[in-house]
């Protein structure tokens, strides 16, 4: 019993919409902006008995602040996405629901939304963002395109049957973020689009247990509640 929280207009109802039906689940859709209210959420969770959810980090927090006891005992998984997870949401999820299984997803729109995953348990001090998921591939690189040491940061480039094909409309756009590397050196049809990756534009560092560790941009781009700001479109809004 998945509630859908995002738009179906997002990128990120994807998983939730076409995983539930598929797997012979139940679809639960709030009434126009009884998502928007942290009593309404509560209230559909406990009155529709929810298992599975998935939801912004800062979101997330509100619910378990403001929930009362008993509310959540139906979950039994809880997915974050959109922005970065603090380490105290973690400790607070499993002081408030011990025993309900926490995921933190990342992946951009370019790369279909999920990219790779990782289980917070209640023992974790830093917050991953997992390991790819089926299909997905990634590389942690340097500013000339070469793959770095493990532990070093870099720039995650995304790869996989799952990237998009760039940009519509936009050739110099999709030519800066969309690139073929990491061919198999016996040859590759560069039009495969496993053979493509994408260029996140988000800095990791590659653990030794094969674990991605997010650090933050490569450039100024912020993440607000779940949306992509550039301070540059804004500058330039200003000076015009």
């Amino acid at each position: 019993r998945f509630l859908l929280l995002s738009s179906m207009a997002s990128d990120s109802s994807i998983a939730g919409i076409f995983w539930t039906l598929t797997s012979g689940g139940t679809l639960l859709l709030p009434r126009p902006r009884e998502e928007q209210s942290i009593a309404g959420i509560a209230s559909i969770i406990q009155r529709q008995r929810v298992t599975h959810v998935l939801c912004l980090p800062s979101l997330y927090g509100l619910l378990l602040e403001h929930a009362g006891a008993g509310s959540f005992d139906s979950l039994r998984t809880v997915i974050v996405a959109g922005e970065a997870c603090p380490l105290d949401l973690v400790s607070s999820h499993h002081r408030c629901l011990p025993g309900v299984a926490l995921y933190n997803e990342y992946g951009p729109s370019e790369a279909t939304v999920w990219a790779t995953v990782a289980q917070l348990g209640p023992e974790a001090r830093e917050i991953s963002i997992g390991r790819p998921i089926a299909n997905a591939t990634t590389r942690v690189v340097d500013s000339q395109g070469r793959e770095v040491p493990i532990g070093m940061p870099g720039e995650l480039w995304i790869g996989g049957a799952s990237v998009a094909r760039g940009y519509l409309g936009q050739r110099e756009l999709t030519a800066n973020r969309f690139v073929h590397r990491f061919s198999d050196p016996r040859g590759s049809d560069q039009s495969d689009p496993a053979a493509r990756f994408y260029r996140s534009g988000d800095r990791v560092r590659l653990m030794p247990d094969g674990e991605l560790r997010f650090l933050g941009r490569v450039d100024n781009q912020l993440k607000i509640r779940g949306h992509r700001v550039e301070p540059e479109e804004v500058e330039r809004r200003l000076l015009d």
